[in-house]
């Protein structure tokens, strides 16, 4: 009851939340991280602009990127990426803005939250379509599958390939748990290059998941990651040039 309450709750969020346009606090934020959707040529639909949501560590209402995550039809949990205004541009909730707005020193700001039991449902942010159409579950036979972690990364990955199905996590312990329809293809991780040990091991634990789920299903299905280059931590460095300092 408590899961449904709060899977009803995060619907809600979204639902009050407004649809992207050219100019959404999202979407330019998201152009700050180098991805242009007027490339793209359309908006991803999971996304939408909430000019107030909860923060509890700040106990006041914040700007977000409110992202929905779905399991069939089914709207399982909410995404949510604080923003601020800063210097003429919207990015990403800061310490630094945080500290003004009363975050006490030393404690570590929660810039993402994720309302709603994703893990529970094994959900998934419909993040790009790419050349399919309709839910996850309706893609055709054979169709590769890349997931993220992260919105941003995602995104990124669909500025180099417009054309491929990806599907973002929000966290690698949902991508342990996601379901993948029984037709499709190759998934794909999309790591990042983490020298963090806890991160590789979560990294790991979803790899070998996944492979265990096709197999109890009967589904010769590969698995594996895919990298950006070495000097880059994450796909969304990549795309912006944005070297790991040595």
């Amino acid at each position: 009851d408590d899961k449904e309450k709060a899977r009803a709750q995060a619907e809600g969020l979204w639902q009050s939340a407004a649809k992207l346009t050219a100019s959404s606090p999202p979407v330019l934020y998201l152009q700050g991280r180098g991805i242009d959707f007027a490339r793209l040529g359309k908006l991803p639909g999971a996304i939408r602009f909430h000019p107030e949501v909860w923060h509890a560590q700040l106990r006041r209402k914040l700007p977000a990127m409110a992202t929905k995550f779905t399991r069939g039809s089914v709207h399982a949990a909410t995404h949510i990426t604080y923003l601020e205004y800063r210097q003429g541009r919207w990015v990403k909730l800061t310490t630094e803005g945080a500290r003004r707005m009363g975050l006490p020193e030393g404690e570590v700001l929660r810039t993402k939250i994720i309302r709603g039991p994703a893990h529970t449902y094994g959900a998934h942010i419909a993040l790009w379509k790419g050349d399919t159409r309709g839910k996850l579950d309706d893609i055709p036979r054979g169709t590769p599958v890349e997931v993220s972690e992260g919105i941003e990364d995602g995104l990124s990955y669909a500025m180099a390939n417009p054309a491929a199905r990806i599907v973002a996590a929000g966290t690698l312990g949902i991508i342990e748990v996601m379901h993948i329809p029984p037709q499709a293809g190759a998934l794909h991780l999309l790591a990042q290059n983490d020298d963090k040990t806890q991160p590789r091991e979560a990294l790991e634990r979803a790899i070998a998941a996944q492979q265990q789920r096709a197999r109890e299903a009967g589904i010769a299905r590969t698995v594996a990651c895919r990298w950006p280059l070495p000097n880059f931590k994450d796909w969304n460095d990549w795309l912006l040039g944005k070297e790991k300092t040595p």
